[in-house]
């Protein structure tokens, strides 16, 4: 804001328009998810990057799942094999939004041994809900498995 003139008023110039999220932002954010959750689970058990990419209910589900995983010594190798959108953002209001994709990743459970407890292939269709923060970045907010 600026004052004009002495005693003048003060004129605020209007707040910068939001940036909608665009397919290839939300495609970026579910490779950012990916690998997030690949740190979070695997064997360093490092959270911290969830928070870059996720609020609300789906930062606290991954987080407590990283945290049940650390606590057993156990860890998920995830390998992220990509995300494609099937849908393209579909605006709720101007700060949420939800689109559908395809997700394909390997995930390999392993205990404190390194003993392998389950080894899975799989691509699926999910819906994912997009939320942006007071910061202005997006974050993902709901996820739920398609069909």
């Amino acid at each position: 804001c600026r004052r004009h003139g002495s005693g003048g008023a003060e004129r605020c110039a209007p707040a910068a328009a939001a940036t909608p999220l665009s397919p290839r932002a939300a495609a970026s954010l579910l490779a950012s998810f990916q690998h997030a959750k690949r740190a979070a689970c695997g064997e360093s058990h490092d959270a911290a990057r969830l928070d870059t990419v996720l609020a609300g209910r789906l930062a606290a589900e991954w987080r407590h799942r990283a945290a049940e995983l650390a606590a057993d010594g156990w860890r998920v190798d995830y390998s992220p094999r990509g995300a494609s959108l099937t849908s393209d953002p579909v605006f709720h209001t101007a700060s949420k939004c939800s689109f559908d994709a395809t997700v394909r990743e390997r995930a390999v459970l392993r205990d404190a041994s390194g003993a392998v407890l389950d080894d899975a292939a799989d691509a699926y269709a999910a819906r994912f809900v997009a939320e942006r923060a007071r910061s202005g970045e997006w974050r993902l907010t709901g996820a739920r498995v398609l069909g």
